[in-house]
């Protein structure tokens, strides 16, 4: 699908709702900026130009930089042909940093095994080492949390889903970073066979705990 993701681009004002530019356009409005998490759910990268798309300024998506510099190049070009501002491994942090200081909405993936740096919160009734980073952004700049996915409904079809997570005053991390999980976990739950499950996503144990 990377590979046609262009034509994929053009049809997605068709899977956008109306409901989806206006909840993006609305908490944009806050004036705070805007962090969208997603998923290895659906399309992530489809999800993360619907979510440019619906925007109506830059969006910064954090990516992992691929070990082949060709394929890194490839990859680029193209969440930037559908409308995505890639910052990179090395850069990743001072790019979105600097996004949410102009008020602007970042993108991240952030449903994978996050190692020793990891907070631990509930995913599918087990443990799992999690990255505290949306929640700790979201606190820090007090900026809106949009959780969303690009779900495959028949070849070449998606929907759109897309979910605000409620922060709150009296957040800490754990507890927001549990929220987020939370909905994305609902979202699986319909799709389970649209999740990339091949990942050792509860390898890190808190400590005390042996390896899965």
């Amino acid at each position: 699908e990377l590979l046609i993701a262009p034509k994929l681009h053009n049809q997605i004002r068709h899977i956008l709702e109306p409901r989806h530019f206006s909840l993006i356009q609305r908490l944009l409005q806050y004036g705070n900026g805007l962090i969208t998490i997603s998923g290895h759910l659906g399309n992530w990268e489809l999800q993360g130009a619907a979510a440019a798309t619906a925007m109506s300024e830059p969006f910064t998506v954090a990516a992992v930089q691929q070990s082949n510099p060709y394929i890194d190049r490839f990859i680029t070009r193209r969440r930037n042909d559908m409308g995505m501002q890639v910052a990179g491994t090395k850069a990743a942090m001072k790019l979105l940093l600097r996004a949410l200081k102009n008020r602007q909405a970042i993108g991240l993936v952030a449903d994978q095994n996050a190692g020793r740096d990891a907070i631990f919160v509930d995913f599918f009734g087990k443990t799992a080492a999690t990255q505290p980073g949306p929640a700790q952004l979201a606190l820090k700049f007090k900026a809106p949390l949009l959780v969303g996915a690009a779900i495959r409904t028949g070849p070449g079809q998606f929907k759109v889903l897309a979910q605000q997570v409620e922060v709150k005053e009296d957040d800490t991390v754990e507890t927001l970073t549990q929220r987020h999980v939370k909905v994305l976990e609902d979202f699986i739950r319909q799709y389970p066979e649209q999740y990339f499950w091949l990942h050792r996503r509860w390898k890190t144990r808190p400590p005390g705990e042996l390896k899965i």
